[in-house]
C-alpha cells in the first residue's frame, strides 16, 4: 500500500503549515531555535496520531490499566 493511500496529503500539508506557524511564533517570542521547535511540534503531532490510532483499534475503546 502506498503512503499516499494511507495518508491524506492535504491534511499532512496543513499540519506542517500550522506546526511551522506555531513554531515561528514560539521562536520569535522565546528566542529559541525555530527548527528545534518545529521538529518537536511535528513529532508530537505524529506521535499523538499514532497513539490515537492504537487506542481506536482497542476493542474496548479505552486504554487498559
Amino acid at each position: 500500500m502506498k503512503l499516499s493511500e494511507r495518508v491524506n496529503l492535504k491534511v499532512l500539508a496543513v499540519m506542517l503549515v500550522v506546526c511551522a506557524a506555531v513554531a515561528g511564533v514560539a521562536a520569535w517570542v522565546t528566542g529559541l531555535n525555530f527548527w528545534i521547535l518545529a521538529s518537536i511540534l511535528v513529532f508530537g503531532v505524529l506521535i499523538n496520531g499514532l497513539i490515537a490510532t492504537v487506542e481506536d483499534k482497542d476493542a474496548s475503546g479505552r486504554s487498559e490499566q
